[in-house]
């Protein structure tokens, strides 16, 4: 608790980060300036410009595909649901209040 929690957490950034912790934001700039290394500077900009570019063209072009389809969630996301969903088969739910919200849930043991 050294470290102050706006430092390492999201829930206390207060949205600075725009939910992009350090060590993504520099695996995709790292990403995008791969193949702009060892060049001029204005070639470096150049080459950055338009990889931005062409990566947020192919996102925009997904996502217009996947509202056109009525897919709200990727399917990587549906397939965390899925797996999850599949997991919480095996949990028994006991209601004790539902006014109140008061549940108990008994989780199995994973057996492997």
């Amino acid at each position: 608790m050294a470290i102050p929690l706006d430092k390492w957490s999201f829930a206390h950034d207060g949205g600075r980060r725009y939910r992009t912790l350090t060590t993504n934001v520099s695996e995709s700039i790292n990403g995008v300036l791969k193949d702009a290394r060892h060049l001029p500077v204005t070639a470096t900009v150049m080459t950055t410009f338009f990889k931005l570019v062409e990566y947020f063209t192919d996102k925009a072009s997904k996502a217009t595909s996947k509202m056109e389809s009525r897919q709200t969630y990727s399917n990587f996301a549906m397939n965390k649901y899925e797996l999850w969903r599949q997991k919480a088969r095996r949990h028994r739910v006991a209601v004790f209040d539902r006014v109140v919200g008061i549940y108990s849930v008994q989780t199995p043991v994973d057996s492997h």
